[in-house]
């Protein structure tokens, strides 16, 4: 039985944005990474991995029991967990993508250090962070109270750490990365420069 449609496909607007995001996460990586295993922390119901990477093992990690349910549907072998606590094994992953997840913690720094232990050296790290300008402020007002976003009602942004502000104390995503022996390859945007994406690779 295929899986139930995504919240996301609830609306043309939510559904081409969606696309446009796997789109840019695709054009980062580096070539023939689809011939290796991908994780996905914050996999919500598995839609957008599966933009990513339609076909082939994918593994997600989600706070919320139903859209893992729904991310196993899709082919996931999606896993009920903690970003602060991945239920992982050290060093098991050559790919792991976070989307729009960083915004939502309170230890940011700690989630990533845990990223960070279950991905291989020379592994690739995809972040994705909206970038809160004033038309970004005015889409989710609106999805968030009128559309299928009323469920992140309960989830809200707590900060605004995005990819590309080095203003913060902590020095911003980038700075986090750095000390955690990342390199930062590139960066990019999609959705009018609405949401801003990072490919890191792990030195050590």
């Amino acid at each position: 039985m295929p899986a139930r449609a995504s919240y996301y496909e609830s609306n043309w607007l939510s559904t081409r944005w969606r696309r446009s995001l796997a789109k840019m996460i695709r054009e980062m990586l580096p070539p023939e990474w689809e011939g290796s295993e991908l994780l996905d922390v914050g996999v919500g119901d598995g839609y957008t991995a599966r933009l990513v990477k339609p076909r082939g093992k994918v593994t997600g990690i989600d706070f919320d029991e139903e859209s893992v349910g729904d991310a196993k549907e899709r082919g996931i072998d999606a896993q009920f967990g903690s970003v602060y606590e991945l239920p992982l094994p050290d060093n098991a992953f050559d790919v792991i993508m976070c989307v729009e997840v960083l915004e939502h913690l309170e230890k940011p720094i700690e989630a990533l250090k845990e990223i960070s232990r279950v991905l291989r050296v020379g592994g690739h790290l995809v972040i994705t962070t909206p970038v809160p300008n004033l038309p970004w402020r005015l889409i989710w007002w609106v999805w968030t109270k009128f559309g299928p976003g009323k469920k992140w009602e309960s989830i809200p942004h707590i900060s605004e750490l995005r990819i590309g502000d080095r203003s913060s104390a902590d020095g911003g995503v980038e700075a986090m990365l750095t000390d955690l022996s990342f390199e930062v390859l590139k960066t990019s945007k999609c959705n009018y420069g609405m949401v801003a994406g990072l490919l890191a690779r792990k030195r050590s």
